[in-house]
């Protein structure tokens, strides 16, 4: 493999200002001898003597106590704030002094004294450091070297933060790295656990994340949708995702009456529904993400903050963060803060280009439409969402979104039911993300199963940071949740007739890793009526006229000098069933009672043998698989009008069966 390399500079430009990277003024050194503590504050870089400093401490000579002690040990703390601290003492005249100052923590001086030790030299340095994250893969394989120094490992202290200094991180190992970034432990919040990555101003002073979709209630379960662009189309009892107006009078608005009495009394949050931190934007919040907030310049229209797009086909708004970058690659957005239909008409992204985009930061509106009662409206044509800000004791403010219109501010009777997205404030509080599970190795599906069997339908499988899940379905539809799904290793014992299933699968986090996405792709499995294979056809035996039942098929020999037998070999491509023909006439398969064949697929180790011989009426190969199809019959010859054969073996025989 070749050897991967990523180099990543990292220009220090960050002040106090910014948060990020920030320093006090002034620095409290704190040291204590004899149970007395003494503090000097000193600006940043500060240094002195060893001397100097145990007499600022304890008021004595140092001069008198290298006189009369070979040694001393003294406490040192280099800590004002939640800054880490690099504390440097120098050696002179030989002495030894072995010191390692900690984050947030106090070291102690030993100093063994030399013949002099009065200019010992100490020094307090820049709190800011860098270095790996935990769970970083080869974290050993990092060097870091400021400006044009020597690499070292990590981690490393003392940079200045100043803009002066370069940082250049080098990876040496073999993986690969898709990227890098540099993040700052006081300033950079984290993305919370459900929300996506893009920040969003709602005012002024305050930034949000949004969930990672719309909000549901589906089988007495309170969710996000997978994707951003799913919604209900509409109404049922059991799932719901357009909620009249929350109140203490309803059940988040989990109600199918017309009257705008019945939802009357104070606002009740969504955001309860989802945990600590979630809520819901109030109107002027939603307001000021569409008109008012500062935003990046997007496809040439400055303060980019929307557009009106279709995303997988599903017509709606999408949100640009306050910081935005449009994906290489994928087609720039217009109509980019445009009420009207322009980006409606002329905006449209595939799955493939939104995942681009939704790294990215941005967030998706689909126009979901609206419930009165029990009955959906316009969805595909109208966009409702709720706020929490009410319009009097009848009315609830909302955004309303059309072919040709947006309304930030629009006003409607409590008693419709709207979409609700809702929202984490982005402050160091949130929180944390938790990093997702994932796949390690994906499941292998069996090359076929039975009817009614116990055989696993899926094997291998290995995931990191959770237990795989598993779902069963008879057609190919991606699950819309994960509802369903089980640990369980799923086989053919529920399957009641032949044809395909498939197995879907994610990794349900454990108590550090969040759930994994529905894996996109199903692993589809054959299924038949019966299967003769290792686990039930091991004393298979039939020579000359002998006949073998399993499961209600036969198997006969029609004449002298024939053979079916099972073989068992240490070598695994010599084992299966052997067929072996001396004398015209070959065998026959017939079908349980009141049944009869409609397929049979035999799978041998390898085509030698048979793709020479002639295997009977409607039988062919084809990629190694041997197949007769036909009219239904209730007997099916193999072999027939052969005189000599000898063929690989037989790993496995498929039956599909028809009254």
């Amino acid at each position: 493999m070749k050897r991967n390399k990523l180099l990543l500079l990292l220009v220090l430009l960050m002040t106090a200002a910014t948060g990020a990277w920030a320093q006090d003024a002034k620095h409290l050194i704190t040291a204590t001898y004899r149970e007395q503590t003494r503090s000097l504050e000193q600006p940043l870089p500060y240094a002195t003597t060893i001397g100097e400093l145990f007499e600022a401490v304890t008021g004595e000579q140092f001069s008198n106590l290298i006189s009369t002690m070979s040694s001393f040990e003294m406490p040192l703390t280099g800590i004002s704030s939640n800054n880490t601290s690099a504390v440097n003492i120098g050696e002179l005249n030989g002495a030894s002094t072995p010191v390692t100052v900690i984050a947030d923590g106090k070291a102690t001086i030993s100093i063994n004294f030399g013949s002099y030790a009065h200019g010992i030299f100490v020094s307090a340095t820049s709190p800011l450091y860098a270095y790996m994250k935990d769970g970083v893969k080869d974290a050993g394989k990092w060097t870091v070297k400021v400006g044009e120094g020597q690499a070292q490992a990590l981690p490393i202290g003392g940079l200045k933060g100043d803009g002066s200094e370069t940082v250049t991180l080098q990876y040496n190992g073999r993986l690969k790295v898709k990227g890098v970034k540099a993040t700052s432990d006081a300033a950079a919040p984290s993305v919370p656990d459900g929300a996506l990555s893009g920040v969003f101003s709602v005012s002024d002073t305050k930034q949000v994340y949004f969930s990672k979709g719309n909000l549901r209630y589906e089988s007495s379960k309170w969710s996000f949708f997978d994707n951003q662009y799913d919604y209900y189309t509409s109404y049922s009892a059991d799932a719901w995702d357009k909620f009249g107006w929350s109140t203490s009078a309803t059940t988040y608005g989990m109600n199918t009456s017309a009257a705008n009495s019945d939802y009357s009394g104070d606002f009740v949050d969504w955001g309860a529904t989802m945990g600590t931190g979630w809520r819901t934007l109030t109107s002027d919040e939603w307001t000021y993400l569409f008109k008012t907030r500062s935003a990046s310049t997007v496809n040439g229209t400055e303060n980019g903050r929307y557009a009106k797009a279709m995303v997988n086909n599903v017509r709606g708004i999408i949100l640009f963060p306050d910081t935005y970058t449009h994906p290489d690659g994928v087609t720039a957005p217009t109509g980019v803060n445009d009420t009207g239909n322009t980006g409606w008409n002329g905006n449209s992204y595939t799955v493939e280009d939104w995942t681009k985009m939704e790294t990215a930061g941005c967030v998706f509106l689909p126009a979901a439409g609206y419930r009165n009662g029990s009955r959906v409206n316009n969805p595909g044509s109208y966009g409702d969402y709720s706020s929490a800000t009410p319009y009097g004791t009848d009315k609830t403010y909302g955004v309303f979104f059309g072919s040709g219109s947006l309304t930030p501010a629009s006003d409607g009777s409590r008693f419709y039911g709207c979409s609700v997205r809702l929202v984490q404030e982005a402050t160091s509080d949130a929180p944390a993300a938790k990093e997702p599970a994932t796949v390690t190795t994906a499941p292998t599906g069996a090359a076929i199963v039975g009817v009614g069997k116990s055989t696993a339908l899926v094997s291998g499988g290995v995931a990191d940071g959770g237990t795989l899940m598993y779902a069963l379905t008879t057609t190919n539809m991606k699950p819309a949740s994960t509802d369903g799904f089980s640990a369980t290793v799923p086989t053919a014992q529920t399957i009641t007739a032949s044809g395909k299933v498939y197995v879907w699968y994610y990794v349900k986090g454990d108590d550090t890793h969040s759930d994994s996405e529905i894996a996109a792709t199903a692993i589809e499995v054959p299924v038949a009526d019966v299967i003769w294979d290792v686990t039930n056809v091991s004393k298979l035996s039939v020579y000359d006229t002998d006949e073998y039942e399993m499961d209600g098929v036969k198997l006969r020999g029609n004449a002298e000098q024939v053979e079916a037998t099972w073989k068992n070999s240490s070598n695994p491509t010599k084992v299966g069933i052997s067929f072996r023909v001396d004398a015209s006439g070959g065998f026959t398969f017939t079908a349980p009672t009141g049944k009869k064949f409609t397929k049979i697929d035999m799978k041998p180790q390898g085509a030698e043998g048979w793709d020479l011989a002639n295997l009977g009426e409607g039988w062919a190969i084809n990629n190694t698989t041997i197949t007769w199809t036909g009219s239904a019959a209730s007997t099916v010859d193999l072999l027939k009008d052969t005189n000599r054969f000898n063929g690989k073996h037989i790993i496995y025989i498929a039956f599909y069966l028809s009254e």
